[in-house]
């Protein structure tokens, strides 16, 4: 259709209890026009797609469509919304944010309390974040929580590390993801200790935030993360170990080609691009015949190529 003839088509996978509950189509629109008229479009996954892709934009244009979109009768499109224009960082949302605060939607609510700190220090954001602690919803309170620390009010910090022992695993998630994204000295002991932790998603985002922090040679035992019932961690220590410079976790890297998730061996193959040398061109061979996943098949002829040219 018209509306995404610039748009890439995007796959977004739900997950519950590691199993595939549901799967959605959306587009990253790379055309400021298109994107605009994909708001009107009356599918809101859509609409959601386009609120998303905004973020790209930094014109006047493109910031009166995010407005407009924080009034549409779609909470994934109004959530959206928020992100991209906390992902622009433009003061004149600051009011407008701080409006979303108090909206009827907890998804709304817990993006608007996540990034309203990006737009800097603001008395009245403070007093809105300081009252938005009386709400039920613990996501919002501890993306509030978050918020309220990165904006210099350090007294919240404990409050945020009780959340991340809290009895329900979505809670505790939040808050490692929060102490994450804060990132001082202070994060380290419970983002450790969170690697450990009977939740998936609770252990995925502890040890994505000790890799984007750089705080890897703080993890000990990282190839058994390669073994996680997770996919999405096992992706994820993949990508660890790849940073390393050295071959010593080479063998476990191959084993991952073997994994039973078809993006697990496309990261591994990934990795493999980065260390491998010509030894590893019989193996490599051997895992191609049996791989049936054309996009892993396609990486790893790729992977082959290479080796062959620098052996």
């Amino acid at each position: 259709s018209r509306v995404t003839r610039h748009a890439s088509r995007v796959t977004i996978y739900f997950y519950r209890s590691n199993k595939l509950i549901i799967k959605k189509i959306m587009f990253d629109f790379s055309d400021l026009d298109d994107c605009i008229k994909a708001l009107k479009s009356e599918d809101p996954m859509v609409r959601a797609s386009a609120s998303r892709s905004l973020a790209i934009f930094t014109d006047k244009k493109s910031l009166k469509a995010l407005m407009g979109a924080l009034k549409d009768d779609n909470a994934t499109v109004r959530s959206n919304a928020v992100r991209s224009l906390g992902t622009r960082g433009d003061a004149k949302a600051t009011d407008s944010i701080i409006k979303c605060l108090e909206e009827d939607e907890e998804e709304v609510r817990i993006r608007a309390a996540e990034i309203i700190s990006i737009f800097g220090i603001n008395d009245k954001a403070i007093k809105t974040l300081k009252n938005t602690l009386n709400e039920p919803s613990k996501l919002v309170q501890i993306w509030t929580l978050y918020s309220l620390v990165k904006l210099g009010e350090e007294e919240y910090f404990d409050r945020l590390l009780d959340y991340a022992e809290d009895e329900d695993s979505k809670n505790r998630a939040n808050a490692i993801g929060a102490l994450g994204k804060i990132g001082d000295e202070r994060s380290l002991k419970p983002l450790i200790n969170a690697l450990r932790d009977t939740s998936w998603p609770v252990r995925y985002r502890s040890l994505y935030s000790l890799c984007e922090l750089g705080w890897i040679d703080k993890i000990e035992g990282l190839e058994e993360f390669l073994s996680d019932e997770s996919p999405k961690v096992r992706i994820i220590a993949l990508k660890a170990i790849g940073n390393s410079p050295d071959r010593e976790h080479i063998d476990n890297i191959k084993s991952s080609l073997h994994d039973e998730d078809w993006e697990v061996r496309y990261n591994a193959v990934g990795v493999l691009e980065r260390i491998a040398t010509g030894e590893e061109i019989p193996f490599v061979e051997k895992v191609l015949k049996c791989e049936r996943n054309p996009t892993v098949r396609i990486s790893m002829e790729s992977l082959l190529e290479q080796l062959r040219e620098s052996a």
